[in-house]
C-alpha cells in the first residue's frame, strides 16, 4: 500500500467520529437550549402553584440565568485545560 492509501483509508475511519462527536455536541446544545426555555414556559404554572409574586419569579430567572453564565466559561476553561475524549 501507498501513502496515499494509507491517508485515505486513515481519513474514511476518522470520518464517522467526527459526525458522531459533532452530532453528540449538537444534541447536548439543544438539550441545553431546551432546558433554558422551559423555565419561562413554566412560570404560569409556577406562579399560581407557589404563590409567586412577579419580583419573585424574576429573581428565579435572574438566578438560573446567572448561574448558567458564571458557570459556563469556568466549566469551558477546566474542559479546555483537561481534555477528554
Amino acid at each position: 500500500m501507498t501513502a496515499i492509501t494509507l491517508d485515505r483509508q486513515r481519513n474514511a475511519d476518522t470520518g464517522g467520529t467526527v459526525f458522531t462527536v459533532l452530532f453528540a455536541i449538537s444534541f447536548c446544545h439543544l438539550l441545553n437550549d431546551m432546558m433554558q426555555s422551559l423555565l419561562p414556559a413554566i412560570y404560569p404554572t409556577l406562579k399560581p402553584q407557589f404563590h409567586l409574586s412577579f419580583a419573585q419569579i424574576g429573581l428565579v430567572t435572574l438566578t438560573y440565568q446567572l448561574t448558567a453564565s458564571l458557570l459556563q466559561p469556568l466549566i469551558g476553561f477546566y474542559a479546555d485545560k483537561r481534555p477528554t475524549p
